[in-house]
């Protein structure tokens, strides 16, 4: 059975980090750099780490290019 973490879904972007990454499931969000200082708006993927889960898992061998 597989590990059903961010680690091993095809959705987890971790780059060189290994630790903490963004998941690539859906869009960006949009919300604001800093909304005291910096009211710009960014888009964001959320920040997850590799122990991290969630209902919607599937496995990295199963991705298509």
């Amino acid at each position: 059975m597989v590990n059903r973490t961010c680690e091993t879904c095809r959705y987890g972007d971790f780059g060189q980090s290994g630790y903490e990454g963004r998941c690539r499931r859906l869009p960006p969000v949009a919300t604001l750099a800093y909304a005291d200082t910096d009211p710009r708006p960014v888009a964001i993927w959320p920040t997850v780490k590799t122990s991290d889960w969630c209902g919607e898992h599937q496995p990295k061998h199963d991705a298509k290019p």
